[in-house]
């Protein structure tokens, strides 16, 4: 993952350099908004398992982390400490990574980039538009299975489980 956000970093600053319109990926400072969770330490718990306050504790700092957004100017990426970031490490798997791609090809082969910034601009609240989509069918997707695994297992167990949110 390393190599991934190198090559996110390199080609950020290269099309932003040479003046390229790709999206790029950025991030604001997180902000902490709340109280961070303090999860009490009670004899019930075993000392082997005072990890889990340290992950929970974890969880609650990413939970204050803002969302990145994605924008046709370069800005930093406070996630990642880069001062430009975009996604090209996928084009097979991302329609985002394939129009990098095509940008930075037809400026390497010394043509003008297929798309012009208002282009980029649309592409990208259409993709954003269908990624969103596909994120809510998924959770409720992945809800429904596990809502269906619990009512075949037909036990009326009782589990035990902290809400963190």
């Amino acid at each position: 993952s390393e190599f991934m956000i190198l090559v996110g970093d390199v080609t950020a600053r290269f099309a932003s350099k040479n003046g390229i319109p790709i999206p790029y990926r950025s991030q604001s400072k997180f902000q902490i908004t709340r109280n961070p969770i303090r999860p009490p330490i009670t004899p019930d718990i075993p000392p082997k398992y005072s990890w889990v306050y340290s992950l929970i504790s974890q969880m609650d700092e990413m939970s204050d982390l803002l969302p990145p957004n994605s924008e046709i100017t370069p800005k930093p990426h406070s996630g990642l400490a880069l001062p430009s970031y975009c996604k090209a490490t996928s084009p097979i798997r991302r329609y985002i990574d394939l129009l990098v791609h095509h940008q930075i090809k037809a400026f390497i082969r010394g043509e003008h980039p297929p798309f012009d910034v208002t282009k980029v601009t649309s592409l990208l609240q259409e993709i954003e538009d269908c990624q969103s989509q596909i994120c809510k069918l998924s959770a409720y997707s992945r809800r429904y299975w596990i809502l269906r695994y619990l009512e075949r297992r037909g036990d009326r167990t009782v589990w035990d489980a902290a809400v963190l949110s």
